[in-house]
């Protein structure tokens, strides 16, 4: 089966302890901003960029990890987690997506496109369904619910000091 390689991105707003979603049409469900790793590109670079063309927002990747000190060699910064996805893409067909997941705060007071909302802490912990814009509700998928609850509390715990 062909493979894809994504960076997805949660990004945390703390002041209002919630993580950034929308409804994606294509795939029918609600997900986090994220997309394709473009030629020369990394996850971090992919993952940046895709916030910023889906959403307007500049964003900063959260580390994971203690870095290791090389004197000739660039570490990129490891994901949190590595999600393999099966994709039926109307057009590609099925596929698979090596998705990379990481957690990120926004650095800027934006405001956010239409198509977006601020998902709660309280809504996802009690997997509350949200408004489409057709005026249908849905919950998020339960890899979205666990996976923007871990990023919300990450944050809270780890990087108070971090956010604008």
């Amino acid at each position: 089966m062909e493979r894809h390689f994504t960076s997805t991105v949660f990004v945390v707003n703390l002041l209002k302890k919630a993580i950034l979603l929308h409804w994606h049409e294509k795939v029918g469900a609600w997900l986090p901003p994220g997309g394709h790793i473009e030629k020369n590109e990394d996850p971090v670079q992919t993952a940046k960029r895709e916030v910023l063309e889906e959403t307007g927002l500049k964003i900063k990747i959260l580390e994971k990890k203690d870095k290791n000190i090389f004197k000739e060699i660039v570490q990129v910064e490891p994901p949190h987690t590595i999600l393999l996805e099966k994709i039926d893409d109307p057009k590609s067909g099925l596929h698979e997506h090596i998705d990379m997941i990481y957690f990120g705060i926004n650095i800027e007071n934006s405001d956010i496109p239409q198509n977006w909302q601020w998902v709660t802490k309280k809504q996802l912990e009690q997997s509350l369904p949200l408004l489409k814009y057709d005026g249908s509700k849905l919950p998020p998928p339960e890899d979205v619910k666990i996976l923007g609850l871990e990023a919300i509390n990450y944050v809270l715990k780890n990087h108070k000091n971090n956010v604008k």
